[in-house]
């Protein structure tokens, strides 16, 4: 009977017994309380499918009600909120916030439209327990109007999550400012109208990226004199006025500014975030869906760390994927690296299985195959339907998500940024208890199975107690600041070691050395930058193969501070000479060398293409660098 019952907690008795009439003409039972108190004793004596609950009350607020309840796992049913006093934007987000609450209804309402989502829903408790934004993952039906309240309800997001809002955003053909504020104040606004993301303010020199990237696609020499700019103009705007670049050439610059400021909101950190409807906005030819497809693709793979999306996706592994609205575009994405390495894939997803049920199946990578599922949910090409379990495929999944918890630290196991504010951690909790709470588990579930889920469980409590407290969490930081200091001086280590070996020609052996502090790329780069030189060399005594489109990807996602690193300008010069664009190569490699004198390897490889440049043959080797510049250099 619990799939019945529903408790009313709300002092107006008329508003009160409107919904208790409505919801028995449903078949619902619903008790009403006029008093915190007396309801906190109905939960602790009966299960209830559904919570409306005044957010003024007398005495105990609703919103510290809910929290409580949840925090002593008295009830996990969906909350619906009601207030017909406090009914600002800020206190809705954030009272949807501290108590994951399914729906908030300002008074007046009509008592049907609460009836008829409780009805309706009746309901997918994990998807109502959801964020409102991911919500719209089990929406194939979401209109405009209904990206536009996830994205309002919003009040915080994880910098990786902040793909999801722009592709929602575009694909609502929403306008308007969305503003992100990270822990340290810094402001940022990125512009939507006329569905294209058109600027991007960030507070960062945005001239010198321009010329950085005019330096990087060609279009200036590295050593060109300072730009002689009109008051507002922009490089790109220069370069036209001056005859060194086409019109179409300056809006791939513009294009490639906005990609980058972009690319770089999507950090490991939390932001406040808030979106304006205005009808102040820039009017200027921006990043478009096609192009923000394309960039979209390259973060899934390569910029959105893969233990993110892999934990992103852990809570729904067991989910159907559906049609989505914008379905017929899969086929546009077949000839994609990334899906031509999921053959079958837009067969596989339309089976009606789950998402591990396809994954194991259909025997794809399964970084590969996160990557694509989330560019596709984001672009609403796929959907999430109902759970499909298969007990054996469930078993794989439990048994390896427990051996990964045993490697990762309490933020990774809940999947937030260290600076997530608690609503934030509570939020993801919550959502990881009602997957893997054992008493959500099939009755039917085999012993084995029982135990691998209760070791879960047992890790997202444990992580929960140590970081839910801000005491504890300082504690913990300074453990995991202990930590990390530790690592970095080993990975320094490290890096002089392989360092040593590229010196000796010894790539493969580097390689190996600096796979053992990959995660620690982000916090150190020049770990990244050595692994490029070690691979590319490696690749030119034709003993291996590389994907020199990830590497530019990775390059172009550079922070715009260390671009001036003899280690990342010497790479540059690498893939250049890899690419065929000579000219290119002897810039980076001058660079290099001028950034840092005694860099021997980039001094060699400055002095044999310049030999090669003016020793015999060379017309048939400059004649090669054209061709080969011109298939890479963009127009």
């Amino acid at each position: 009977m619990q799939d019945k019952k529903v408790l009313i907690l709300e002092d107006d008795a008329t508003l009160g017994a409107g919904l208790v009439r409505g919801l028995a003409a449903k078949g619902y039972e619903a008790t009403l309380c006029n008093k915190a108190d007396i309801a906190y004793q109905k939960l602790k004596l009966e299960s209830y499918s559904a919570l409306i609950i005044d957010c003024f009350l007398p005495g105990e607020k609703g919103v510290d009600f809910v929290t409580k309840i949840r925090e002593e796992h008295l009830n996990d049913a969906p909350v619906f909120l009601v207030s017909g006093v406090f009914k600002d934007k800020v206190f809705i987000r954030e009272a949807m916030a501290r108590t994951g609450a399914a729906e908030f209804f300002v008074k007046p309402f009509i008592v049907d439209e609460i009836i008829y989502i409780i009805e309706s829903q009746n309901y997918d408790r994990a998807t109502l327990s959801r964020p409102p934004l991911f919500r719209i993952f089990w929406a194939p039906e979401a209109e405009t109007g209904d990206i536009l309240k996830a994205v309002d309800l919003t009040s915080s997001v994880h910098g990786h999550d902040l793909a999801i809002i722009y592709g929602f955003v575009l694909h609502g053909g929403l306008p308007g400012k969305l503003t992100l504020t990270s822990p340290d104040q810094q402001i940022i606004n990125v512009y939507f109208n006329n569905d294209q993301i058109v600027a991007v303010e960030d507070g960062s020199d945005v001239e010198k990226l321009f010329v950085t990237l005019a330096q990087e696609y060609g279009y200036l020499n590295l050593d060109h004199p300072p730009l002689n700019l009109n008051p507002g103009e922009r490089v790109d705007q220069y370069l036209i006025r001056e005859n060194l670049i086409s019109p179409h050439a300056g809006r791939e610059l513009q294009l490639g500014v906005i990609k980058t400021q972009l690319t770089q909101t999507l950090r490991d950190t939390t932001y406040a975030i808030n979106f304006d409807i205005t009808p102040e906005l820039p009017s200027d030819s921006g990043l478009g869906m096609g192009d923000f497809r394309e960039v979209l693709l390259s973060w899934v793979w390569s910029h959105i760390p893969q233990r993110w999306i892999k934990a992103f996706y852990v809570r729904w592994m067991d989910q159907s994927v559906v049609k989505g609205p914008m379905h017929d575009l899969i086929t546009s994405y077949k000839d994609q690296p990334l899906f031509n390495r999921l053959s079958n894939l837009d067969k596989w997803i339309m089976s009606g299985k789950s998402i591990d049920w396809i994954l194991t199946d259909g025997n794809y990578e399964e970084h590969d195959f996160l990557a694509a599922l989330h560019f596709l949910a984001i672009n609403r090409v796929i959907c999430f339907g109902e759970r499909g379990t298969n007990f054996g495929i469930l078993g794989q999944r439990l048994k390896k998500i427990v051996a990964e918890m045993d490697g990762k630290n309490y933020f990774e196991i809940l999947n937030v940024s260290k600076n997530a504010p608690d609503s934030e951690i509570k939020k993801s909790y919550h959502e990881l208890v009602n997957v893997f709470h054992p008493d959500k588990q099939p009755t039917d579930l085999p012993k084995e199975l029982v135990e691998y889920n209760k070791q879960i469980f047992e890790k997202i409590q444990k992580a929960y107690a140590a970081i839910s407290k801000d005491a504890l969490k300082r504690d913990y930081l300074i453990e995991m600041e202990q930590g990390d200091t530790n690592a970095l001086l080993e990975a320094e280590t490290i890096f002089e070691s392989a360092m040593r070996m590229v010196g000796t020609n010894q790539f493969q052996p580097a390689i190996e050395v600096l796979d053992r502090v990959r995660k620690l790329d982000s916090k150190m780069p020049k770990l990244l930058f050595l692994r490029m030189w070690a691979t590319i060399k490696l690749g030119e005594s034709k003993t291996s193969h590389f994907d020199a489109s990830e590497f530019v990807t990775k390059l172009e996602e550079t922070p715009n501070e260390i671009r001036n690193d003899p280690l990342y300008l010497f790479v540059k010069g690498l893939l250049q000479k890899h690419l065929g664009n000579k000219n290119n190569a002897i810039g980076y490699f001058e660079k290099a060398v001028s950034a840092k004198s005694d860099f021997v390897a980039a001094r060699r490889e400055l002095n044999v293409l310049k030999l090669e440049s003016s020793g015999p043959g060379t017309n048939k080797t400059k004649g090669l660098s054209n061709v080969l510049g011109n298939l890479f250099k963009r127009k």
